[in-house]
């Protein structure tokens, strides 16, 4: 139910979308996915991008986290610069087209690097192999 709400987007509900996403961390605190879905969350639904920074920071401490959650957290670095920068030069307006070249660049970019490692995995296991 909580995900049709994220999905509908009413205003009204963000008080409560707010609280079982911190329900939800206070329970699985060792969760990750839970933990980025709260920072993603604060940072691009309810704006709250001082808390949301602290947050951030506390992810980049850790050093166990795997390599989607360190690369969910650089995409959301770079996104967060690219709107405050937008702000800052007068056109925090957005239009949709450069959102979606955007995230099809993101995308691309993931794939790639996600196939790079994988090929990087494979050469070094056939060097031990010899």
């Amino acid at each position: 139910s909580a995900r049709m709400l994220f999905h509908i987007g009413c205003e009204a509900d963000q008080d409560f979308l707010a609280y079982i996403v911190t329900r939800g961390n206070t329970e699985f605190p060792m969760f990750h996915d839970l933990q980025i879905f709260h920072l993603l969350s604060l940072r691009f639904i309810f704006r709250d991008n001082q808390q949301a920074n602290v947050l951030a920071k506390a992810f980049h401490v850790q050093t166990s986290l795997a390599l989607d959650h360190r690369y969910v957290l650089y995409s959301m670095d770079r996104k967060a610069g690219q709107e405050s920068e937008a702000a800052n030069l007068g056109g925090a307006q957005v239009n949709a087209i450069s959102v979606m070249e955007f995230n099809s660049g993101m995308e691309r970019a993931f794939k790639f690097h996600l196939a790079s490692i994988s090929k990087m995995k494979a050469f070094w296991h056939v060097a031990a192999r010899k």
